[in-house]
């Protein structure tokens, strides 16, 4: 551009404000996403290490709840023979709903690990080295949460 402008005789000074001015937004465009991006980065890794796993032990923990108040329902309206409705056993097992528990966790660090390393560089390949670290967090996390919740809502169940 500036080798054009000499050869037609223009305001070469013109061009050169232009350019930085174009190089200054460029840069601060730079910033901005970079900044934006850390941001996702954060959220999704909060949501995979901390709150998914909070929420499938609570839903744990509410589960056995529930199954100790339909079994204690279901011997009380077995003794009344006027209520219009019976309770029945849950087929619900807890062991099964831990095990799924502990396998949606461990698919969500996976592809969220693949997900952050996509928003922060652009590749797939560089989330190989996230997965260690969302798998062993999350899972670590969702133990102490269920032993901290087992501690918690003991009380409630018999």
């Amino acid at each position: 551009l500036m080798i054009s402008e000499l050869e037609s005789g223009g305001n070469i000074a013109d061009l050169i404000d232009r350019i930085v001015v174009t190089f200054k937004d460029t840069s601060s465009l730079k910033e901005d996403i970079s900044a934006s991006s850390m941001t996702y980065t954060i959220f999704i890794s909060v949501i995979v290490i901390f709150i998914a796993p909070l929420l499938f032990a609570l839903s744990f923990h509410l589960l056995i709840i529930i199954l100790s108040f339909v079994a204690k329902l279901s011997v009380t309206t077995s003794r009344v023979e006027s209520l219009p409705f019976t309770f029945t056993d849950v087929v619900v097992d807890p062991g099964n709903f831990k095990l799924f528990s502990i396998t949606a966790i461990s698919i969500i660090s996976f592809f969220s690990s693949l997900i952050v390393s996509i928003v922060e560089k652009g590749n797939i390949k560089s989330g190989l080295k996230y997965i260690p670290i969302f798998l062993i967090g999350s899972l670590f996390m969702y133990f102490v949460f269920m032993s901290v919740m087992s501690i918690v809502f003991k009380s409630l169940t018999f």
